[in-house]
């Protein structure tokens, strides 16, 4: 047989029974198109288009557009428009105006005031097991008899306003914050409120605020963040589990490492009177507690409380009050004897600040009249005079080389 003709015969059995795919074109020679895709150029002989979409273009030739959107320009082509905003116009082309842009100004001040003020209300007994609001507004203490004893509970009502801000004040912290969605349950405990308008909400015990500063005008020192700290610690009782008690003692020992650590002011209700400590009381309750877990870890839970309220002192801290005979907070008011006060409510600044701080002009103040109207037979007014805490407040003056400043936000 000629040359020819064995060619002949191989191309034809080539054609009808092989499916070999051109190494050049990409093309499967049966069907008479691409394999797709040709990686070079995307394109599938068959649908004569590009199958989307091009890395380089971004551009759809079935549509005839580019897929939204030009990482480089922002242009969507078939909108003919930018997809706001133009980080670097901050323009909007829907509307042809700029996307407001917000400012931040650093305010300087030769000054910084603090209030706190723990919102709860004052109570009172109405006989040995129950007791109720001095103002009715605030809502219901209704007793539960358990197995053992009486229980009181607070019905809080519902959609109690929060306090108004009527002084010139830069930070308000404010502890057992009364508004709420539902009666009987607070929606937040700690609340941070700036004269500039910003509020910070926090359900845990202690909440922080880092948008003060301390300025040196003499740029030797670098700006440096004052953290103001919102407290509210549990409280060490007869009732208390021991949950809650090693509970308190992780969070003076968090508090403890950052006083040491930074430039700190705190501000609350401490829950412990650190100018009249009795220990011996303290070891009598958990001593005689109900709780056996309580009772049974007494010597363990009073060796760490001791080390940490002891690191509460004037080598750590500039404490306000300083005197021992201050009333913060009345507990519920007795139909007769004595009443149950202390002084639990304190702000404390980290010594770390002192040398910026002139001591002599700053001014600390205890704005008792916030407490129960009935202890100073006044009428009682509803979130004027019907609290069981009174308000604190500080202006600290700063050194002639200092100041305070605080974001603009």
């Amino acid at each position: 047989m000629e040359y020819e003709d064995y060619k002949n015969k191989y191309l034809k059995y080539k054609k009808k029974y092989l499916k070999l795919k051109n190494i050049y074109g990409g093309i499967n020679i049966t069907a008479k198109e691409f394999v797709p895709k040709n990686k070079k150029t995307g394109i599938n002989i068959k649908a004569k288009e590009f199958v989307p979409k091009n890395k380089k273009t971004g551009m759809d030739t079935n549509t005839k557009e580019f897929v939204p959107k030009n990482k480089k320009t922002g242009i969507n082509i078939k909108a003919k428009e930018f997809v706001p905003k133009n980080k670097k116009t901050g323009m909007d082309t829907n509307t042809k105006e700029f996307v407001p842009k917000k400012t931040v100004k650093m305010i300087e001040k030769k000054s910084l005031e603090i209030v706190t003020h723990n919102l709860g209300g004052q109570t009172y007994y109405i006989d040995k097991n129950n007791k109720s609001y001095l103002s009715c507004e605030r809502g219901e203490v209704i007793p539960e008899k358990t197995k053992n004893k009486y229980k009181t509970i607070e019905e809080l009502s519902k959609n109690i306003p929060p306090p108004e801000l009527n002084e010139d004040t830069d930070i308000y912290l404010f502890q057992e914050w009364q508004t709420q969605e539902t009666s009987g349950t607070r929606i937040n405990d700690l609340v941070i409120q700036t004269k500039l308008g910003k509020t910070i909400y926090g359900k845990n015990r202690y909440l922080d605020y880092s948008g003060v500063y301390l300025i040196d005008t003499m740029k030797k020192e670098k700006n440096e963040t004052i953290i103001i700290k919102n407290v509210h610690l549990p409280i060490v009782s007869e009732t208390s589990s021991l949950s809650q008690i090693e509970k308190l003692i992780k969070i003076l020992d968090e508090l403890i490492e950052e006083i040491k650590r930074g430039k700190i002011i705190l501000g609350g209700d401490f829950n412990f009177d650190f100018n009249n400590i009795d220990y011996e009381n303290i070891e009598k309750m958990l001593k005689e507690s109900g709780k056996k877990d309580v009772s049974k870890n007494t010597d363990r839970l009073m060796k760490d409380l001791k080390k940490l309220y002891s690191e509460f002192n004037s080598k750590n801290l500039i404490i306000y009050p300083k005197k021992s005979n201050m009333v913060t907070n009345i507990w519920s008011l007795r139909t007769e004897g004595e009443l149950t006060e202390k002084c639990v409510d304190y702000i404390m600044i980290s010594k770390k600040l002192e040398k910026y701080i002139d001591i002599k002009n700053s001014k600390f103040d205890i704005d008792e009249s916030y407490i129960g109207g009935s202890v100073n037979d006044e009428e009682i007014q509803f979130l004027k005079n019907d609290y069981d805490h009174a308000r604190l407040k500080i202006k600290l003056v700063l050194n002639d080389r200092y100041r305070i400043g605080y974001i603009n936000e």
